[in-house]
């Protein structure tokens, strides 16, 4: 029996360490001979161990010539294809491979020039993938095995050392190189720097799309070891690294702000979470679930600004918005403002976040650049500072303050939007359905009857939402005669812009559709005769315009009257053979958008008050207000052709500041922002 357990026990602890990077030092100790690495990816299905003997067969074959070491990295799966299919695709057995190099070097390997000292291997399936490893990371006249682009470290400005050590850790937003992010970086420093020593990492990701190394988070183990790599870097120029949960914040621009929401919730695990929190600029969490602004496990910062023009827009950041203000009803202002507050940043842009670098389809923004780095070090500091600071103290109360004055802004700013978007559906009048009413449809009514104000009076109108279309299909516009006027029952639902995912931008409906009666059906029961029998859908639209001016902020409407596109007015398109399914199912609300406007055009269906199927009736698909701030607030103030429309950078990064750490081919160089381009531009060269 004891024969029989031994060997188990051994083979359990062999299988163990299958799951752990195989390093060989050299066999050779003779210091003069030269130092290589031979970097051997592992075959299809086969555990890295049983490279082992073949790998000291080759150093014991050299090692009179040379001190080699060998390195059989563990891929996932033992399948490297997966992290590997295409040179484009090769960014997870890039970092897999980083971080077992990492290994070695902790282990004394000396890393000297990659295209000289470093060899590639790889058996059967690995030989593929190490060819193609070779070529993804090959540029012109330079074949690194390392990325191009190196991670940015910067110390933190203040030498105090009573004051808490804390990391900020950023992922770069989409295709922008994480240099860009140096000036936001440091600002962040600046404005933190009488209460932390607030040291800063901006990784470089593969290809500079965070989203090849976390697309979901089982998929996000490349981006994990790319954000390790690069805080081994900061561990080397003297970061202490305490409890991530206490002392490590998660931030990201952009995409880069998905991707850090992803990397969260990939690494949290029942009670225990990876960092102390989350900042998201120009981006957002999820829209529900335990991963939305109100039920996140840690605090979170959503940082975004008035004039973004893409999907971090000010109508779909109102999604957080309602998030934090029922916060804020529920467990009281301080706690939303401190634990998950939403802020809309006055006249700056996407791109004020990474300057220098210009968003396509940007809004030009209307803040310099120097300020506008300024106030978003501010705001990110005040939210780290109320994280840290005790709650009676004088660091607490001043952040909190500002935090009420940018919340407060952020809330007059939102509340027009919030009041259009009502206006499709209130969710409280549950009088005739328990999905709630369209208060615009009710108004509607109200104008397509066309009466004079003696008799419109006497025109009560209620509405009944329904939130399936196929619900609205089978609700019909009915009404009953009272001693003071006709009541109506009209009946309404409302389509929405796809989001799958949470990529969608606008969260304003395409479209409400009403269910009305007809102005001669009302003029008949009220015994009258309508001052315009025959008002087309297309005046209802002009009112949602004219509701949607009224509702506007003062400067989203004197800003979209100096350069904005209007709207257009185009008859209404009658539905085919007026067969009511066609106009539920089929017609839309048609948008043509043009150098000069946005025209819309009504499907409509009526039928004669003698008709024999439901006669009497006015069904029209309408604008919603809603949808028509969000026009005027981003996409209506762009040229037709966004790529025209392309902002033009208002500086360049600071060239002076001598904090930025640059890690460029193992040697570690102390650089401004601009020699710290340069130095990447030169390794892509």
């Amino acid at each position: 029996m004891m024969q029989w357990l031994l060997p188990k026990f051994a083979l359990l602890t062999i299988l163990a360490a299958a799951d752990e990077h195989i390093v060989l030092p050299p066999i050779a100790t003779n210091d003069t001979l030269p130092e290589k690495m031979l970097l051997f990816i592992p075959g299809g299905k086969v555990p890295n161990y049983h490279y082992s003997p073949t790998a000291q067969a080759i150093q014991n074959a050299a090692a009179q010539d040379l001190r080699l070491w060998v390195v059989v990295p563990t891929v996932f799966q033992n399948l490297c294809v997966i992290s590997c299919s295409l040179s484009s695709l090769c960014a997870p057995l890039h970092n897999t491979v980083e971080e077992a190099l990492a290994v070695a070097v902790q282990k004394g390997w000396k890393r000297g020039t990659d295209e000289e000292d470093v060899w590639l291997a790889g058996h059967s399936l690995g030989g593929v993938c190490a060819n193609t490893l070779f070529q993804a990371y090959s540029s012109g006249s330079t074949l690194p095995l390392r990325a191009l682009s190196e991670h940015i470290v910067l110390p933190p400005p203040s030498t105090n050392k009573s004051l808490p050590e804390k990391m900020l850790l950023f992922i770069p937003g989409g295709k922008v190189p994480n240099h860009h992010y140096g000036p936001t970086a440091q600002a962040i420093q600046d404005a933190a720097a009488q209460d932390l020593r607030l040291w800063v990492v901006v990784p470089t990701v593969f290809k500079n799309l965070c989203v090849i190394s976390c697309s979901a988070p089982f998929l996000c183990a490349p981006l994990h070891n790319t954000v390790e790599e690069a805080l081994a870097v900061a561990k080397q120029k003297g970061w202490n690294r305490g409890k991530d949960d206490e002392d490590m914040w998660l931030a990201g621009h952009s995409l880069g702000g998905v991707c850090a929401n992803t990397l969260f919730q990939a690494y949290s695990s029942g009670s225990t979470l990876p960092y102390a929190g989350l900042i998201v600029m120009g981006s957002y969490v999820d829209e529900t679930g335990n991963h939305d602004v109100t039920h996140y496990p840690k605090p979170v910062l959503t940082l975004n600004t008035e004039l973004d023009g893409g999907l971090a827009r000010p109508g779909k950041t109102a999604v957080w918005w309602r998030q934090h203000r029922a916060l804020s009803l529920a467990k009281g202002e301080e706690h939303a403002l401190a634990q998950k507050p939403v802020v809309i940043l006055p006249g700056l842009n996407h791109s004020d976040f990474c300057p220098g670098f210009d968003v396509p389809g940007d809004l030009p923004a209307e803040v310099d650049q120097e300020a506008a780095t300024t106030t978003i070090g501010e705001v990110t500091a005040a939210f780290l500072r109320l994280q840290v600071a005790p709650p009676a103290s004088a660091t607490h109360m001043s952040a909190l303050a500002l935090m009420r004055a940018k919340v407060a802004w952020t809330r007059d700013f939102m509340a027009p939007y919030l009041k259009a978007q009502e206006l499709e559906r209130n969710r409280t009048d549950l009088a005739d359905s328990a999905e709630g009413a369209s208060p615009f449809c009710a108004r509607a009514q109200h104008i397509v009857a066309g009466l004079s104000k003696e008799d419109d009076v006497r025109l009560r109108v209620r509405d009944g939402f329904h939130v399936d279309s196929s619900n609205l299909e089978h609700c019909h516009p009915n009404w009953t005669i009272a001693a003071d006027g006709l009541a109506v029952n009209s009946c309404s639902h409302a389509d929405y812009y796809v989001d799958v995912a949470n990529t969608g931008s606008i969260t304003a409906a395409s479209e409400i559709a009403c269910k009305m009666l007809s102005s001669e059906r009302i003029s008949e029961q009220l015994k009258t005769k309508a001052k315009d029998p025959k008002v087309p859908c297309q005046v209802v639209n002009r009112h949602s315009v004219q509701l949607a001016e009224a509702l506007a902020p003062k400067q989203t409407l004197e800003r979209f009257r100096r350069i904005g596109r209007g709207w257009c007015f185009e008859e209404d398109t009658p539905t085919l053979g007026n067969i009511g399914p066609v106009w539920v199912f089929h017609d839309a609300l048609s948008f043509k958008e043009n150098a000069t406007c946005m025209a819309v055009s009504s499907p409509v269906l009526k039928t004669e008050i003698d008709g024999k199927i439901f006669p009497g009736n006015h069904y029209c698909k309408f604008l919603s207000p809603a949808r028509v701030l969000d026009w005027m607030m981003t996409d209506g103030i762009k040229k037709f052709s966004a790529m025209e429309d392309t902002p033009k950078s208002k500086t360049k990064a600071n060239k002076d500041d001598p904090r930025v750490d640059i890690v460029v081919k193992r040697r570690t160089t102390t650089a401004s922002l601009a020699a710290a381009a340069a130095a990447a531009a030169a390794a892509a060269a």
